[in-house]
């Protein structure tokens, strides 16, 4: 995939989208579903379909993309991101306190991390395993080659901790589904949705900053990748830790969903995001958002 023209590789991309879209709709549902529960009745169901469709021929060209991520780090790779906000991305860590990078399934987020590290930034990511035992050894070899440094979420407290001690950017993906011992009840999008209050607890009790981080593909020049990065300041307004980590993970929701409502073809839709409406029960709901579904 590496010796392709880029182009070609997209242009596959869109085709293997469409052919998951319209011959194998693998979670084309779930898609449509979260749209219709966040949109409502504000965009025909013809819309929803169309924004679909091209989500799935952006998450298939950003899957194809990603065999290609050995060639960022040859001359001139770099020059097809346009980056905002980088002396933000650079002074985060500057304090050897570390920086808990908050992004979201957006664009080519896997793309964005390997750019970063093949720049020089410390990166660290949290993963999950991937079942297929030779995909999992694929990307983690694939992210290792560029200098990412992965942690499993499995006990990975410690881990996070001495990342942060040591001046490392360490990624959480804040944007899916938590079962009820990781995440804890939000408002997401307009729905309620379980959500990790990881970012927002580690830089509380180390200090770390909070950087903002998401990426999304020109719709002129797919090829081209726009990365944005923006500086996440902590409130304190409540008497308990709880509450404050509560408090920031609802803001930190309301900014991802405001990126999502901008580029909503770009997001992971797919992701079964609002399941904690078949497993309520389970969480602790605040009196706030005992309204949502």
């Amino acid at each position: 995939m590496c010796a392709l023209p880029l182009g070609w590789v997209l242009w596959a991309g869109r085709i293997i989208g469409l052919i998951w879209y319209y011959i194998l709709p693998v979670r084309v549902a779930v898609a449509k579903e979260n749209m219709r529960r966040v949109f409502g009745d504000t965009i025909p169901k013809s819309q929803i379909n169309a924004m679909t469709r091209k989500c799935c021929q952006h998450l298939a060209m950003n899957i194809l993309e990603g065999f290609t991520i050995p060639n960022l780090q040859k001359p001139g790779a770099l020059e097809r991101f346009e980056i905002q906000g980088l002396d933000i991305f650079k002074d985060a860590a500057k304090a050897q306190k570390g920086a808990c990078v908050v992004s979201l399934h957006l664009g080519n987020f896997e793309l964005m991390i390997a750019q970063a590290a093949c720049m020089g930034f410390p990166i660290h990511i949290i993963y999950r395993e991937i079942s297929w035992g030779p995909g999992h050894d694929f990307w983690n070899h694939i992210r290792a080659k560029t200098g990412i440094k992965a942690i499993s979420h499995r006990r990975s407290k410690e881990q996070i901790k001495n990342a942060l001690a040591q001046g490392g950017y360490v990624g959480f993906a804040s944007d899916q589904h938590m079962p009820p011992h990781r995440g804890i009840a939000t408002e997401f999008m307009g729905q309620l949705a379980a959500t990790t209050p990881a970012a927002s607890r580690f830089a509380m009790e180390t200090g770390a900053n909070i950087v903002f981080a998401y990426t999304v593909r020109s719709e002129e020049n797919p090829t081209v990748h726009r990365v944005h990065f923006e500086h996440f300041e902590l409130e304190y307004p409540h008497a308990t830790s709880k509450e404050n980590i509560q408090h920031n993970t609802q803001r930190i929701n309301d900014w991802m969903g405001s990126v999502i409502r901008q580029y909503p073809e770009q997001w992971l839709w797919h992701h079964k995001r609002f399941k904690i409406r078949d497993i309520r029960a389970q969480y602790t709901i605040p009196p706030h958002l005992h309204q949502l579904h």
